[in-house]
């Protein structure tokens, strides 16, 4: 199974839904994603950050993979 990275879209979604304190379960169900990265962006939202800077965080780790 392969991993589908999730859209600037499915993030401002997430935050949307996280801040009413919708349950993780239910954003994953609704998404039809799976629960783990969900998960690790409502930790990153707990610590005071957006759903734009987890992108941005995203886009620049992205930056080093693959080969070298």
């Amino acid at each position: 199974m392969t991993y589908s990275y999730l859209t600037i879209d499915e993030l401002v979604m997430i935050e949307a839904y996280y801040h009413p304190h919708i349950s993780v379960t239910i954003i994953s169900n609704y998404l039809k994603q799976s629960g783990i990265p969900i998960n690790n962006i409502a930790n990153f939202l707990n610590d005071g950050h957006s759903a734009l800077g987890y992108y941005t965080r995203y886009k620049k780790n992205k930056q080093r993979y693959g080969r070298n």
